[in-house]
């Protein structure tokens, strides 16, 4: 018959050593910096979808508007300040609320024009108007985050519909 015997532990068993901390701090450290290039661009498109979804609802935001005020309201996108204004047609210097600005890193814009604002106005019937004439096509504006190079696309459907969509291009 085989008898176990416990064996007191000693001062010696009893924990880890200094250099057995610095080795598995410094393994944390090498998987925590190769992890961070992964981190930073999932940051990225996050932001990016997140003010996709943002711009939609602000046009959804002008619809809204246009159908309950029973006035026109016109959306414009200003490239250069990378911003989107709301306001009343023909009191378009007086803006409906404090505008939405990109945040750094994203630009929108468009690959039809080469215009540094576009605009579309939302009617109280629905109709839907681009810089000025009514839309018989789709109007769609383009969002990129510099950095990682995805993209959204914003797409306003014309004709009566106004449907607006927002979708990952890549």
């Amino acid at each position: 018959m085989i008898r176990y015997t416990k064996k007191p532990l000693s001062t010696q068993d009893s924990g880890f050593t200094l250099i057995e901390l610095l080795m598995v701090l410094a393994i944390l450290i090498i998987i925590s910096i190769a992890t961070l290039p992964l981190l930073s661009g999932q940051s990225d498109t996050t932001q990016l979808r997140i003010f996709a979804e943002e711009v939609g609802n602000e046009l959804r935001l002008a619809q809204t508007l246009a159908r309950s005020h029973g006035r026109s309201v016109r959306a414009t996108f200003s490239y250069t300040e990378r911003k989107i204004t709301l306001a009343y047609e023909g009191d378009i210097r007086t803006p409906l609320k404090e505008p939405l600005v990109a945040p750094t890193g994203i630009h929108f814009g468009t690959s039809t024009s080469t215009s540094v604002t576009r605009s579309i106005s939302f009617s109280p019937l629905g109709s839907t108007f681009h810089n000025g004439a009514q839309g018989t096509t789709a109007y769609s504006t383009v969002l990129t985050h510099e950095r990682s190079g995805k993209r959204y696309e914003v797409v306003i459907a014309a004709v009566n519909s106004g449907r607006i969509r927002v979708t990952p291009l890549n």
